[in-house]
């Protein structure tokens, strides 16, 4: 129980909140990032998610290195997994790795090849396969928010 109010207490100072309201001519879909408030009308609850999904991509990935989105999948989400310390121990291995220092917005495959080529020279191929899907799973929460 602890533990779960420590969670509910560190996403109330993440960056960015969204709301969708009901009302009697639509739905209002409010969302606030990094302290910048922006709010818009829909006839439709989905047409304010998809809206509120595209505004939190290009407000996340628009000016964020790799390095911030890792450190904030650590701190709120791998808090909250059994494997907690393994996850931490992977993002603590990416993050001294020049790759970390790349915006999100110009991270190309070339990037990960480069790294993927420096972890193959000092680990397994199956712990760099458990880094990627590390990669993959931050990357679909940054994306689907699932």
């Amino acid at each position: 129980m602890l533990h779960h109010v420590f969670y509910r207490k560190r996403t109330q100072i993440t960056h960015k909140m969204a709301h969708i309201r009901k009302y009697r001519n639509g739905y209002r879909a409010e969302i606030r990032i990094d302290g910048v408030r922006k709010s818009r009308m829909f006839k439709t609850k989905r047409d304010a998610q998809i809206w509120i999904n595209d505004i939190e991509l290009n407000g996340i990935a628009s000016g964020m290195v790799v390095s911030r989105l890792l450190e904030r999948y650590r701190d709120e989400i791998s808090v909250t997994k059994k494997g907690e310390k393994w996850e931490r121990d992977r993002i603590g291995t990416i993050l001294r790795h020049p790759i970390s220092t790349v915006r999100l917005d110009k991270l190309r495959p070339k990037h990960l090849s480069s790294w993927i080529d420096d972890r193959l020279k000092v680990v397994q191929s199956s712990t760099v396969n458990r880094e990627i899907n590390l990669l993959s799973s931050v990357s679909h929460r940054l994306f689907t928010g699932g």
